[in-house]
């Protein structure tokens, strides 16, 4: 699980970073110091809603149609500390008569390469789900594919008369979403026409008389009951 390990490391970097520019006079590296505490604060709520502790519904529960705000959360915490780490690896780089090249500077490029990689790993996301109309989600026991998979389900995009899917091998944040955030390299890619075809007839099922279609915002999802555990 590259992307808990990456994140992990990436919060602390920009934690002892904010406690470094808070014993720092001057407005500017207050200014840096909230910077790095406000990507801290991003990455939390990025995590606590991915895993689903943090739930913005009243009653605990998860619409059909909830948008997963993870992965813009994790974007911005992604491009926020690069941005920060960009500034300060700049600074370290063009004075090194002060400890410029040393541990700091080393780890300072590690965490600019985590930045990049939180970022770019989003952005992966967001362009899988691009189309709306024609992306979800269906039970990997049901993808006419020898999938297995964490949770049980393949993320799949179509594109003509194939189905492109992910399967999920590890981490996954927003399981309980229609857009489940899967981050690269945790899921195995692949191309099916079985799938898609699978896919089709369920969709002319669902079409039939006397199949009764519900509205996705009407259904819910109750994270602590799935689990065996109670609301409270």
């Amino acid at each position: 699980m590259p992307f808990l390990a990456i994140s992990c490391f990436l919060m602390y970097a920009n934690l002892i970073a904010a406690f470094r520019y808070t014993v720092r006079e001057g407005e500017q590296s207050r200014l840096l110091g909230a910077g790095h505490m406000l990507a801290c604060a991003v990455s939390a709520f990025a995590f606590l809603f991915g895993v689903e502790l943090l739930i913005f519904d009243r009653d605990g529960g998860i619409s059909g149609n909830a948008y997963n705000w993870t992965p813009l959360a994790y974007l911005v915490f992604g491009v926020l500390s690069l941005i920060l780490f960009a500034i300060k690896l700049y600074r370290k780089a063009r004075d090194p008569g002060k400890g410029g090249i040393g541990i700091v500077f080393g780890m300072t490029l590690w965490a600019v390469m985590a930045s990049l990689y939180i970022s770019a790993t989003t952005v992966d996301h967001f362009l899988f789900f691009r189309d709306r109309e024609h992306t979800g989600l269906i039970a990997a026991d049901f993808s006419g594919e020898n999938l297995t998979c964490s949770g049980g389900m393949v993320l799949v995009r179509f594109e003509g008369e194939t189905a492109i899917y992910r399967c999920p091998q590890s981490v996954s944040f927003g399981r309980d979403y229609g857009e489940p955030f899967v981050p690269w390299p945790s899921y195995i890619e692949g191309s099916s026409a079985t799938m898609k075809g699978r896919i089709d007839a369920l969709l002319s099922q669902a079409q039939k008389p006397g199949i009764v279609s519900v509205p996705s915002g009407d259904l819910k999802v109750m994270p602590h009951a799935r689990d065996g555990k109670t609301g409270d």
